[in-house]
């Protein structure tokens, strides 16, 4: 049995044995679950109609585990934990269609699931499953949660399917309305946004580009530069993407680069660029002016950030791959602003990382700070007198944000912190705390969960 589960014992053909096999691969092969479904997704010959339900399905399950995992203890003779990753999938698969696919009917989402279980199960697994969900089905409305009032922590975890300890956590800094406010919000799919990129389109002409092809285009709010696309085919696939007219980014995400406020012809550090998207952004901001020198560990990062500056016709842009901590040649170069936008425990964005829900540790999130802090500490001595550094993180949690901050402020003297508000709307001012930091977890029903602090130096 153990040896059957090293590898993936069967060909999906159809879209729910596609979902299976990437459910098991993010489980058991800790995968990435949008990079396993885009990779699966490009092989696959399966129909749009069969892609879009696979990628339902994925995200669906892995949003509400810990929900879909409670109920079905309710109906199971022995723990799920004592199953077998294909068979704890596939229960999770059919409890998904059964609990929260209307469109779905209840037979196909059990027959489906049983011969499912056929395919990779052990003998008579089929039977299992199919008592299992039939007893789901048949006792749905008569299954509980916690208490709130009793238990307000394991009712939230439970019911909105987050952890325990990062439930508590949220309780205890935000209360229990806004904790169950963030957590709906993170298990809603998240709509697609996009830049504009300035230096090739303006907004009417690549608005009329994308409606020839995206069913719905909406404005971004708060004067963003940019849209939501709703119903739309693989992005990639769009001409204006090809034509270089715009690049996929959170609309929080752009936030950020609007408080580091890059200028025509200065030179710019982003010291943890990632993919590039900020990076690009920068370059759009600055007319493709000036030098920005964009540092990341990852090569294959590095290759789709230069990749994308081609693409958005970028050529104010240096790449190296490397640790900024362990650059040594950079010592006394100067740099009119630099962005640190951290690694860290991706708690502001459970709605497009689900998984990581279930991963993330609060063990973790205290060593991130070391690397945080070790991190603005090198770019430092980087920094011109009255430059502007700028730390962010995509989380939620004050070890990886206020605390890094305040602990860098401590031993770094010169660098004092700076409102941001003057490089927002102003109706987004609610997102502003402590006088200074931009937390636009705040506002959830908008924003993914986003930090921004803004520091002078000098």
């Amino acid at each position: 049995m153990k040896n059957s589960e090293l590898l993936n014992p069967f060909k999906p053909s159809t879209a729910r044995e596609l979902a299976l096999a990437i459910l098991y691969q993010v489980e058991v092969k800790k995968a990435y679950a949008d990079l396993a479904l885009d990779a699966e997704l490009r092989r696959s010959s399966l129909s749009p109609e069969d892609k879009a339900l696979v990628t339902e399905l994925v995200y669906g399950v892995l949003r509400w585990q810990k929900n879909l995992d409670w109920q079905l203890e309710q109906v199971c003779t022995k723990p799920l934990k004592k199953t077998t990753p294909w068979i704890r999938n596939i229960l999770r698969l059919g409890a998904y269609q059964l609990l929260f696919l209307t469109r779905v009917p209840g037979f196909a989402a059990l027959n489906e699931s049983v011969k499912l279980a056929k395919k990779v199960g052990y003998p008579g697994s089929h039977n299992l499953v199919n008592a299992i969900l039939r007893a789901l089905d048949r006792e749905r409305n008569r299954l509980t949660f916690p208490d709130l009032e009793k238990d307000p922590v394991a009712h939230i975890a439970v019911k909105y399917s987050h952890p325990e300890w990062l439930v508590k956590r949220w309780i205890y800094r935000y209360g229990v309305d806004r904790t169950i406010r963030w957590c709906r919000a993170n298990n809603q799919p998240p709509d697609l946004a996009i830049r504009m990129n300035p230096l090739k389109t303006d907004p009417v002409t690549l608005r009329k580009e994308l409606e020839k092809e995206v069913t719905t285009v909406i404005p971004l709010p708060f004067d963003l530069p940019g849209f939501i696309l709703k119903d739309h085919p693989p992005i990639a696939t769009l001409s204006a993407y090809g034509l270089g007219w715009f690049t996929v980014q959170d609309p929080g995400s752009m936030l950020i680069t609007r408080i580091l406020d890059p200028q025509p012809h200065e030179t710019i550090l982003d010291a943890c660029a990632g993919l590039g998207t900020k990076t690009t952004q920068m370059a759009e901001q600055m007319k493709n002016t000036g030098t920005i020198l964009a540092v990341d560990l990852n090569a294959s990062k590095i290759k789709l950030l230069e990749e994308n500056c081609r693409r958005l016709g970028i050529t104010s842009v240096t790449s190296r791959i490397g640790d900024i901590t362990q650059l040594k040649d950079l010592s006394g170069r100067s740099f009119h602003r630099i962005l640190v936008d951290a690694p860290c425990s991706g708690c502001g964005v459970f709605r497009r990382h689900p998984e990581s829900k279930w991963r993330v540790t609060e063990e973790q999130i205290l060593r991130l700070q070391s690397l945080q802090l070790t991190l603005l500490n090198a770019v430092a001595p980087l920094l011109a007198s009255q430059g502007i550094l700028v730390y962010s993180t995509c989380t939620t949690e004050p070890e990886e944000n206020e605390e890094v901050v305040e602990k860098f402020l401590q031993t770094q003297s010169e660098f004092q912190t700076e409102p941001v508000e003057e490089y927002l709307p102003r109706i987004l001012s609610p997102l502003v705390t402590e006088g200074a930091y931009l937390k636009t977890y705040l506002y959830p029903e908008v924003f993914n969960g986003f930090f921004c602090a803004r520091l002078r130096k000098g």
